[in-house]
């Protein structure tokens, strides 16, 4: 069954919701070895997993907030159920570790489906506010961790997203209210960007919780499940033994180059940062991108041609890094590192490669392509939600605003040559334009 189905059937479930037990915060996996070590990653947590137990529990605080404003809804009753599914994705300690289950079972099924031969592996919750997720080799196989601060910020990102729907229908020609008004858009996304900054709990009071209904619900459901979905892919993508290549071949990865950082703080080595280490950790992190977007085109995830709210999921992890990237390159004096490429390409080339029809897709991929078309694509499509998605993120995520701040102060010493290249070239071609 199509994950899109699993949602739709999420939002009116045909009987009580199923208890399926499992190990408290810890993901069900049918790998020991693996889940061994996992384990042993929490154990250099202090606490180890009683710490990360608490820190989950705080989800039921989330819950309790969307309930609470269920019984204060003439409908509220009749939606109740459906809010304490777990692919609501509307808090609760026991829905998230499920959420990571079934998003885990699902990028498992569909990157089988593609050529890029993954490892077996593992993804378990991470104790931590911080927006990120990581991933490292067991044995032969590999365990992701995810930060529970990241889920709680997609969460965020994406009701909000929901709750624009015909603000994003209106771009990037006029500005118009959502369910949510302009303004608070604007103040949902500042105040996860500072809280993200200053690492406090998102689930924290005062809570964001946004309740939405009908279409606007189902698109907020879906996307949420492919943001989770996109974060795991791309952590299995740095483990691909193949990636895409041109004319929809797939090639051996090349181990040697596309590869992680040596060093990843500025204070580690002396300035100049070696420019190899940039590129091949720009290299790998774009081939782990192209990977995870091919994995999100194969069943289940995908029916081969993605909807809009699958690409603007897909999509979100990345409108939240280019957000911070800008916050911190305009209001602090912190290296911007070079582990990871510029934010804006990959929100574009994600937008890019889940937007655009197969077709031309494909040619996008070939060696010599075609012209492609310059007309805007069709309202309404994904392509089109992608470029609107982009448009709002500039304005509600402050990227806009805090890029001309920092490039007014000046980036030469704080970011890699690459991104120093992209952000030239980026403005270049708006002075042409």
């Amino acid at each position: 069954m199509l994950t899109f189905d699993l949602i739709r059937a999420s939002v009116h479930p045909d009987g009580p919701i199923e208890d399926h037990g499992g190990d408290g915060p810890i993901p069900r996996t049918g790998y020991g070895d693996l889940r061994v070590a996992y384990l042993d990653a929490l154990d250099l947590v202090e606490g180890g997993v009683d710490a990360l137990a608490a820190d989950v529990a705080a989800e039921d605080a989330v819950q309790a907030a969307v309930q609470r404003d269920l019984a204060l809804d003439p409908n509220g009753e009749r939606w109740s159920s459906s809010f304490a599914e777990p692919l609501a994705f509307a808090g609760g300690a026991r829905q998230v570790v499920r959420q990571l289950e079934i998003c885990s079972a699902a990028v498992a099924e569909s990157a089988a489906r593609t050529p890029a031969d993954i490892p077996r592996f593992v993804c378990g919750l991470w104790p931590d506010p911080v927006p990120a997720a990581r991933s490292f080799a067991a044995g032969d196989g590999v365990v992701v961790l995810v930060n529970t601060g990241l889920l709680a910020a997609l969460r965020i990102v994406v009701q909000t997203a929901a709750s624009s729907i015909r603000t994003l229908t209106g771009l990037p020609d006029r500005w118009v209210d959502g369910d949510l008004p302009l303004g608070y858009q604007y103040g949902a996304m500042s105040d996860l960007l500072e809280r993200c900054r200053e690492r406090r709990d998102l689930r924290a009071e005062p809570i964001q919780v946004s309740i939405h209904t009908g279409r606007a619900d189902l698109f907020r459901r879906h996307a949420m499940l492919s943001a989770y979905c996109q974060v795991i892919a791309h952590e299995l993508g740095h483990w691909a033994r193949r990636r895409p290549g041109p004319d929809d071949t797939w090639l051996d990865d090349n181990p040697a180059f596309q590869r992680a950082a040596r060093v990843t703080r500025a204070d580690q080595w002396a300035a100049p940062i070696d420019e190899v280490d940039e590129v091949a950790t720009s290299n790998s992190e774009n081939h782990a991108d192209a990977v995870a977007c091919e994995i999100q085109t194969r069943p289940p995830l995908g029916p081969g041609y993605p909807s809009p709210s699958q690409v603007i999921g897909a999509m979100a992890p990345w409108a939240l890094h280019s957000g911070l990237w800008w916050a911190e390159a305009a209001h602090t004096e912190d290296h911007l590192g070079w582990t990871h490429p510029y934010p804006e390409l990959r929100l574009g080339l994600t937008g890019l490669r889940l937007g655009q029809p197969a077709s031309e897709l494909a040619n996008l991929r070939a060696s010599r392509p075609r012209p492609v078309a310059s007309d805007p694509p069709a309202r309404g499509t994904p392509a089109d939600m992608a470029m609107k998605f982009q448009v709002w993120c500039e304005a509600m995520l402050d990227i806009a605003r805090n890029r001309e701040i920092a490039l007014e102060r000046g980036l030469e010493h704080r970011t890699s040559t690459l991104d120093r290249f992209a952000i030239e070239l980026r403005r270049g071609l708006g002075e042409l334009s």
